[in-house]
């Protein structure tokens, strides 16, 4: 499940929540304003880096990002009709190198550590819990998605094994269930997460929070780095 917290020994597991979701906003600036085909290949190989550092599964993130792909499809056709193959390949590029790095924050911080990293940055218990459904959209979409194609093969429809047609229209017959099903499941998650947020003893809860030390340091210099070479280079700003 791409949506629930991966267990893991990792440097990046081990990085205080806090800076994980400030790097997450730096990596949102750099994807947002770049439009250069030879950045996004850059940033392409510093986000490999933190997926092998993170030490889960490959995998997981390729199947995340393909749960995207018909939306990845879409957007490329229309961009390259517009303004040319390099800016729709750089922008697609950039939209699934930000995927992973959603899903790489969700599968190395819990829920709980989500939510306490967000206050500490924003300082407010609404707007935490409101950063942490956020978050955990993009892979409980993921999740949704690999579940209708799964209820499909039970039907003996196996997605795999469709032509392009079938897989088109079949794709644009479950799209919209499966983004309602996501609404109401963030919906969920958010009631219950507000009820044991304002209940009593949840400040007593335990649960483990890494603090800031010089990892977190280093993580947000990289990031920062990047930031200021491409300003300097002209590609932001």
């Amino acid at each position: 499940m791409l949506s629930r917290f991966y267990n893991g020994d990792s440097v990046i597991h081990g990085l205080s929540p806090m800076s994980k979701i400030i790097g997450l906003f730096i990596v949102l600036i750099l994807f947002l304003f770049n439009h250069d085909l030879f950045s996004s290949l850059f940033l392409a190989i510093f986000v490999c880096g933190l997926v092998l550092m993170s030490k889960i599964p490959v995998k997981l993130y390729l199947r995340g990002v393909l749960s995207y792909g018909p939306f990845l499809i879409l957007l490329f056709l229309i961009l390259f009709l517009f303004f040319g193959f390099v800016f729709a390949f750089s922008i697609v590029i950039n939209f699934a190198l930000f995927l992973i790095c959603v899903m790489m924050v969700v599968l190395t911080c819990s829920d709980a550590e989500l939510i306490y990293g967000s206050r500490q940055i924003i300082g407010s218990d609404k707007y935490s819990l409101s950063v942490l459904m956020v978050l955990k959209f993009v892979p409980i979409l993921s999740d949704n998605f690999y579940k209708a194609l799964n209820t499909l093969k039970v039907r003996g429809v196996d997605f795999k094994f469709l032509n392009f047609i079938w897989k088109l229209k079949v794709l644009l017959y479950s799209i919209l269930p499966i983004i309602r099903v996501s609404i109401i499941d963030i919906n969920e998650l958010y009631r219950k997460f507000k009820i044991n947020y304002y209940a009593k003893h949840f400040e007593k809860t335990n649960f483990r929070t890494n603090e800031w030390d010089n990892d977190d340091n280093w993580f947000l210099i990289g990031h920062l780095e990047i930031l200021i070479m491409m300003i300097l280079k002209g590609v932001i700003l």
